[in-house]
């Protein structure tokens, strides 16, 4: 998934483990029933959130839709 996403030009979906769960289900349901939206919806989150990280990092100033409260912080380790 994140090679393709890369290779397209958008950052890695990084999934956090208290979204773990979400994601397997997601999968599962994508996998099992052909339904991708909440598969697609969690992905597209996660990119999201990697992009701001990255633009961040980079003293980009975000749109005000994208920007993280100030005591938010790291969640705790990748999937």
């Amino acid at each position: 998934m994140n090679f393709s996403l890369m290779s397209d030009g958008y950052p890695p979906a990084v999934i956090r483990k208290e979204d773990r769960e979400r994601y397997l289900d997601a999968l599962e349901r994508a996998s099992v029933e052909g339904d991708l939206e909440e598969f697609t919806l969690l992905v597209a989150e996660r990119v999201q959130e990697s992009l701001c990280l990255y633009l961040e990092a980079a003293g980009e100033e975000l749109p005000e839709q994208f920007r993280r409260p100030a005591s938010r912080g790291p969640k705790g380790p990748i999937l």
